[in-house]
């Protein structure tokens, strides 16, 4: 323990860490294993990158020093649950000398198992594992499980073998003697000194918050991000890096050293909000998330939407129905970046009274009225999927007053012939500059056909390799003389294109009075 002060007086935490552990490992005091675990995260340790995830983890646990530890167990517990088997790396860690931060990080497989409908008490490697650390602290929750376990241990068949060696570490942890713990005065020195920060520490925190504060309240002045940067980078804070890269960037061209970066820091950048967003169609923007697509799936997580986290983020993908939580979500006033909304009902945005700063919105589900959009009077893109009578909806939308900024509509549903048509009619009528209509499938392109109305000039994009003209053929025929005067084709490569559609698109569009299109 003199070593572990001394050393902490020095500030050199790696020195502290390995006489902490030394100390540990002979009293396993639960005292200093916590401030081991505060030390543990003090220690300077690579990252370890986000791509080939596992491979990568598996490498630095080879390899591992008594440094590594932490970083190691703070990415199994965070990736665990996207890549399930990342556990067993625990159990490989838990073979070099026993550490109390391993002990903790097992805890967490026991009482989150990474595979639904597995109870966690029962993975007889976790178990073993925590039996070889022998940390005091993890002494009761295995009592509490195998108390739990133990009236239906005698039905179980697959779990069988792994709650067998839960009930034999339970019983060897029952009959453990408590040991003479270590001075209470070493140990509140040692803490003391663990929790104490320099001059220079106390106003870089405390400016670091003043600042991160600023941007959650103003997140569109750069000006506040760049100088956040500099405080971060004087503290050797990579995030800093990602800072002034970004807001310096001119182009849309990504840098190696950025793309190294987010695939490094990428998750655990994302704060308190991590847990509930997909790694798909993530984005940071000027060095703090913009683009996310929320996953929240436990009840509990709600508290997460309240995180300020949320305050960056300009475009944001609703992939679950919340109810009161969606519209306590959307209408908070704290959000002043979000600009995009994908997948919004309209039952959602029906209670909120004030004016909203979007300007694209897409409705996963509307009825036969057109939705609330009142509160959107900077709405340029409005999309709903699978509308019910998407004409009339079209009619409604020219007498609305966001009509005035409206742009671009963006339609999907199950068309029949004469709807399709007083679709385009009504949207040439009201003078729309642009229509997006999906037949039957996804709104926003994901789509076997799409057709894109700007203006005059139709332009079809399909993504069957064998194409047929059927569809768009039977549209032009329903619609008013030289509605369509020019149109193009999106395929995708090596298409096949069925000739005799083609041949009754093409005599379609002479009567229609079209310009004779090219062949794609």
């Amino acid at each position: 323990m003199k070593d572990a002060i001394a050393a902490a007086r020095d500030r050199d935490w790696s020195r502290c860490l390995a006489a902490m552990l030394a100390a540990w490992r002979v009293s396993r005091d639960p005292k200093l294993a916590e401030l081991i675990e505060r030390v543990g995260a003090l220690v300077p340790a690579a990252p370890i990158a986000s791509d080939a995830l596992t491979r990568n983890v598996a490498s630095r646990v080879t390899a591992a020093t008594d440094d590594d530890v932490t970083t190691i167990c703070a990415v199994v517990v965070r990736e665990m649950r996207n890549a399930r088997d990342l556990y067993t790396e625990l159990v490989r860690l838990a073979r070099r000398p026993p550490d109390p931060r391993v002990a903790t990080a097992l805890l967490h497989v026991v009482h989150n198992p990474p595979y639904a409908r597995t109870d966690g008490a029962t993975y007889g490697d976790v178990i073993r594992a925590l039996y070889k650390i022998d940390d005091p602290r993890t002494y009761e929750p295995i009592l509490a499980a195998w108390k739990r376990i133990e009236p239906r241990f005698k039905r179980m068949r697959k779990e069988k073998e792994g709650a067998t060696v839960l009930r034999e570490v339970a019983e060897k942890f029952a009959a453990k003697k408590p040991r003479e713990p270590l001075p209470a005065s070493e140990l509140a020195e040692l803490e003391s000194l663990v929790g104490a920060k320099t001059a220079t520490q106390k106003k870089q925190s405390s400016d670091s918050r003043s600042l991160l504060h600023a941007i959650y309240d103003d997140p569109h002045d750069i000006s506040l991000r760049l100088v956040y940067a500099d405080t971060l980078l004087e503290a050797g804070d990579p995030r800093g890096e990602l800072i002034t890269l970004q807001c310096n960037r001119t182009g849309d061209e990504i840098s190696k050293r950025e793309r190294e970066l987010l695939k490094t820091y990428g998750r655990t950048w994302l704060g308190a909000i991590e847990p509930i967003v997909l790694k798909s169609g993530l984005a940071y923007r000027n060095g703090f998330v913009a683009t996310a697509r929320e996953a929240a799936k436990k009840v509990a997580q709600n508290v997460l939407f309240e995180s300020p986290e949320w305050s960056t983020v300009e475009e944001l993908d609703l992939t679950l129905t919340w109810g009161e939580q969606a519209t306590k979500f959307l209408g908070d006033p704290r959000w002043k970046a979000l600009r995009r909304v994908w997948d919004a009902r309209d039952e959602d945005l029906a209670p909120i009274d004030r004016p909203l700063p979007w300007t694209h919105v897409y409705f996963k589900r509307v009825g036969k009225e057109l939705p609330k959009l009142e509160i959107l009077p900077a709405l340029v893109e409005l999309g709903i999927e699978r509308a019910i009578y998407p004409s009339r909806m079209l009619k409604e939308l020219a007498g609305s007053p966001v009509m005035r900024s409206v742009k671009r509509v963006r339609l999907s549903a199950w068309w029949e012939r004469n709807e399709l048509a007083n679709v385009v009619k009504v949207a040439s009528e009201i003078g729309l500059s642009e229509l997006h209509f999906a037949h039957n499938w996804d709104l926003l392109g994901e789509d076997a056909m799409l057709v894109r109305l700007v203006g005059d000039h139709a332009i079809v994009q399909m993504r069957e390799v064998q194409v047929d003209f059927t569809h768009i053929t039977r549209l032009v025929e329903h619609l008013p003389p030289r509605t369509i005067r020019t149109v193009s084709f999106a395929l995708p490569p090596r298409a096949y294109i069925l000739e005799t559609t083609w041949q009754a698109l093409v005599t379609a569009l002479a009567a229609h009075g079209a310009e004779p299109p090219a062949k794609p």
